[in-house]
């Protein structure tokens, strides 16, 4: 079966996942943490550069995933391997950045003031370039755009040898299998001097939009402990027994990484040496990460390890503003999947857990915090994980209509995040087959991560993409159909 561009979807304004036609598939590529979990063993065999081509289909956006988890932060690194292993050029950038305003949650009225202000930021980004590549001898070009583009093709030419004899997209591939914090692909910004001009161009384009990044993985581990380190009750347990969830002891007080009370043996201060040790431990895996399920073990062990120190508000608030100051300057839009009901517990400095509403709430601090230094914008994308039972999952469903419901500009959306299994595949049909019962008014428009293996999707996936789906997740699978 093949998809066209007659695909039922959605329209960002509508409600009802059925009363529009889009003319378009949405698909939020990933491409590094594709290659990070052993999806795309090799960049330059992207499911992505197909879809590029193939813009009377597709319509795709670059994001970044998960960088906390993988040793870094901001979106830099994922435009340079993207635009390097594919071989993108500035004006295929250009346009994917327009795409993913298009393909975002906002209004119509937001996006054309987007795609406005993106225009004009795009136009002095590219008189900055002009002067960056020619000094004081700027060019009389009426087509000054094509100029820096044809200098931008070059300049990532030059990156495939990188002065040297090995292919730099090879050595990227190669690399993905070492250090937790990817040290050894980020030094291909610097392997030569036209890497480390292309870097500093696509870490400087106004990316404006980024669609598809986790809510506890946004930044670095580095900042997220400092951030952790000002409270003298935040600590880390070194023992493998530890499970750092939130369990309750005798006395009754909460076990929670952050309130230890009682400082037992294997407790010690948390700080980025020791949280350095542990992503590392936890992610490495003695330094062997070839196949998929070896890769996603150290993922979800150094998610479980890192993960709940980020869920206290006045961290939370005070290590988003900080992240998306220092690391996102070129992102004014942000659309972050968040946990809801089950995984997604949020508390105060008390230790008490927040209610759903009162999480949303410390999101939208954090937003107007970040607001009052510079243009920004949020949407916060409910999830539920797609390894729970369906009554669990209908509950965080339910819960995230009510949040759309009192806030319908800064909540929307609904996804089943997690890896794809057989067995999660059977929660999602049994969820989907919920969903589409539900009365038109209460669909929300599914977000779905989809495809993220590359095999073919099962019928039941191809009926949600075809008639409800507004946006797809990593999407590799559809490669087959």
């Amino acid at each position: 079966m093949e998809f066209s561009s007659s695909v039922v979807q959605v329209d960002a304004e509508s409600a009802d996942p059925n009363e529009l036609v889009q003319s378009k598939i949405n698909v939020e590529l990933c491409p590094l943490s594709n290659l990070m979990l052993r999806y795309t063993p090799d960049l330059r065999q992207h499911y992505g550069r197909v879809m590029e081509a193939k813009g009377d289909i597709y319509r795709i956006c670059i994001s970044n995933d998960d960088p906390r988890l993988f040793g870094y932060s901001g979106v830099g690194l994922d435009w340079f391997i993207s635009a390097v292993a594919m071989g993108l050029d500035l004006l295929q950038l250009k346009k994917i950045i327009l795409d993913c305003i298009e393909m975002s949650l906002l209004t119509k009225e937001m996006k054309i003031i987007k795609q406005l202000e993106f225009k004009k930021n795009w136009t002095i980004f590219i008189t900055k370039l002009q002067s960056k590549l020619y000094g004081n001898n700027l060019l009389v070009d009426n087509d000054l755009e094509g100029k820096m583009n044809a200098e931008f093709t070059n300049y990532r030419n030059r990156c495939y040898n990188g002065g040297e004899e090995e292919d730099i997209i090879e050595e990227c591939t190669k690399s993905s299998q070492f250090s937790y914090d990817i040290k050894e692909l980020q030094h291909l910004t610097k392997k030569c001097e036209a890497c480390k001009v292309v870097y500093d161009i696509v870490n400087n384009m106004p990316t404006t939009a980024l669609l598809h990044v986790h809510s506890t993985v946004l930044g670095h581990n580095d900042d997220l402990a400092k951030q952790c380190a000002i409270d003298p009750n935040c600590r880390v347990c070194v023992k493998d027994s530890c499970s750092l969830r939130n369990e309750r002891r005798a006395n009754g007080s909460i076990s929670h990484t952050c309130f230890i009370d009682n400082i037992d043996d294997g407790w010690q201060r948390l700080s980025i040496d020791a949280l350095r040790i542990i992503a590392a431990e936890k992610w490495q895996l003695n330094g062997h990460r070839a196949t998929i399920r070896e890769a996603w073990n150290g993922f979800t062990n150094l998610f479980k390890y890192t993960s709940s120190y980020i869920n206290v508000d006045t961290v939370l608030k005070q290590h988003y503003y900080e992240t998306i100051i220092k690391h996102y300057q070129t992102t004014s839009h942000l659309e972050l999947r968040v946990m809801v009901g089950k995984g997604g517990e949020m508390y105060n400095d008390k230790g008490e857990t927040l209610s759903a509403v009162e999480t949303i709430d410390v999101y939208r601090e954090a937003m107007e915090m970040i607001r009052k230094e510079r243009d920004f914008t949020m949407i916060i994308i409910p999830c539920s994980r797609r390894s729970f039972t369906v009554d669990t999952i209908m509950e965080a469903y339910k819960a995230a209509h009510n949040l759309n419901m009192k806030y319908p500009e800064f909540v929307n959306g609904f996804d089943l995040v997690g890896q794809e299994t057989t067995k999660s595949d059977k929660n999602v049909k049994e969820f989907f087959l919920k969903f589409r019962q539900l009365p038109r008014e209460r669909q929300l428009r599914l977000v779905m991560h989809m495809g993220e293996r590359s095999n073919k999707l099962d019928q039941f996936y191809v009926d949600m993409l075809k008639s409800y789906v507004y946006r797809v997740g990593h999407g590799l699978a559809l490669m087959y159909h």
